[in-house]
């Protein structure tokens, strides 16, 4: 009796809560806005209704050549009332952009679930239990209606957006001088897009009082707080370089794009403001390939040259063994000094031969250093006159085994200095301009956005590349010329 008065208040007990269960689960599928333009983007979503948690999930997304669907984070877990009943609702959220105008269907979304029901047993005994089996069910939503409006005729190119911010930020010293690099970063953030949609800037930026290093552009997206609208963000780093003094305009930049709220076009201005530099503008001077050597360089330089060289190399033969033996020694006695004034130093262990082999480097980059710059002025002269062949290659070769990217812009400065008629601090883009050489211009730019603009470069590529364009060049003007002479007419004696 007792037995069968607490089974019967435990079915009181159970009762309201058994009412409140849920039934079956289902599905519900609907999208941010019924109405959109081609190309933009909203939110579908899927909402499954199941009586418990689901313990898996198998979506099964409609395939239409006319969408295109990209998943939004993990699912979401929330509950809700329904007709009296208690649901666990967990939501599938999708980017969803249209490819195409017109009214279009959207397919049903078909979903298996599974899920764990509890199952009472012996609810007339003493200590009624209760355990768990698993459920499985498919589930499909509802078709989603959508209208794709096309673009606006005439506007181009096409923006869609309920609100667009900008930004620009100079990073400049209180002085800019010419040849200083200065940092200006812009951003773009649209509601409506994502951050590869927004234009570049770079093409409306350019301006004759500096010169432009852009950087590469970093995008990005995430959905808004009210988890309906897609932010795109775009942000744009470039140096600029002034290359005159005074007053330089900045040109102030325009974007255009489609206001979804007034439903018309829009312009948004980004003033920039002036640079005001302070300094020397290098001269510019006409860039072209140097004049051969004239008819008398055989005569006055070449033979003189020519016998000294020959007159040195007998010498130096005639000599070398005379002056082994007391050079050998010298070096023997230098060495040996050298030793015993290091021996307190070397005493003090491993740090006082770091010391030594610090100083020892310092030593031979400096006398490197001295010995390169007195050779460069002593053959500066004679350098000016041999080949053009002779010349390329030996600057070819310096450039070769510098190893940092500035000390490669020297060489190459140095080279067009040398055989180009340009000035000492002529810009390389100018210099690659002059020349007409697309490939040249665009090793030439990239080595300038490596010095200026920090961004890194494969030196050793780079000049092997840079090596064969010139080369290419040089052949390509030595036969143009070679065309000319043959077709200029005889002189008349």
């Amino acid at each position: 009796m007792v037995s069968w008065l607490r089974g019967i208040l435990w079915l009181l007990l159970a009762l309201p809560a058994v009412s409140g269960a849920a039934s079956e689960p289902w599905a519900e599928a609907s999208v941010s806005q019924s109405e959109c333009y081609q190309g933009q983007y909203l939110v579908y979503a899927i909402r499954l209704f199941s009586p418990q948690m689901l313990s898996a999930v198998d979506v099964e997304l409609p395939t239409q050549n006319a969408i295109h669907l990209e998943p939004l984070g993990a699912p979401r877990v929330t509950t809700d009332q329904r007709d009296g009943s208690r649901y666990v609702v967990t939501e599938y959220r999708y980017l969803l952009n249209a490819l195409v105008s017109g009214a279009m269907n959207i397919a049903p979304t078909r979903v298996q679930i599974t899920w764990q029901e509890d199952v009472w047993r012996n609810p007339w005994g003493y200590s009624p239990q209760a355990s768990t089996r698993q459920r499985s069910a498919d589930v499909t939503s509802n078709p989603v209606r959508l209208q794709v409006d096309p673009p606006a005729p005439g506007v181009r190119p096409w923006l869609a957006l309920t609100r667009l911010q900008t930004d620009a930020q100079w990073q400049r010293p209180d002085t800019v001088k010419v040849g200083e690099p200065i940092t200006l970063t812009l951003t773009l953030t649209g509601w409506g897009a994502k951050g590869d949609q927004l234009p570049s800037l770079e093409s409306a930026l350019h301006g004759d009082g500096f010169r432009l290093y852009p950087e590469r552009p970093e995008t990005g997206w995430q959905i808004a707080d009210d988890g309906q609208t897609v932010v795109g963000w775009r942000r744009e780093i470039y140096t600029l370089v002034p290359v005159k003094p005074g007053d330089i305009e900045v040109p102030d930049l325009q974007v255009a794009w489609w206001d979804l709220n007034r439903n018309a076009e829009t312009y948004s201005r980004i003033p920039l403001g002036g640079i005001w530099a302070e300094g020397e503008a290098a001269p510019a001077e006409p860039v072209g390939i140097a004049s051969p050597l004239t008819e008398h360089a055989l005569a006055y330089y070449w033979l003189p040259l020519v016998g000294t060289l020959i007159l040195g190399f007998a010498l130096g033969a005639r000599l070398a063994p005379r002056l082994r033996e007391p050079l050998a020694h010298s070096l023997d006695t230098v060495a040996h000094g050298s030793a015993e004034l290091l021996q307190p130093v070397r005493s003090l262990g491993q740090g006082g031969r770091g010391a030594v082999a610090s100083v020892r480097t310092w030593t031979r980059s400096k006398i490197a250093q001295a010995v390169e710059l007195v050779a460069g002025r002593l053959l500066r002269p004679v350098l000016a006159r041999m080949p053009v062949s002779w010349r390329l290659r030996a600057w070819l070769r310096r450039i070769r085994f510098a190893d940092e990217a500035p000390r490669v812009a020297v060489l190459v400065q140095g080279l067009a200095v040398d055989m180009l008629r340009v000035a000492p601090n002529t810009a390389l883009g100018q210099v690659a301009a002059g020349l007409g050489d697309a490939r040249l211009a665009e090793l030439l730019r990239e080595l300038e956005v490596a010095v200026y603009a920090g961004q890194s470069i494969e030196l050793r590529r780079w000049k092997r590349d840079f090596s064969s364009a010139l080369r290419k060049l040089l052949r390509k003007r030595r036969s143009a010329q070679r065309r000319l002479r043959a077709q200029l007419p005889a002189l008349n004696p």
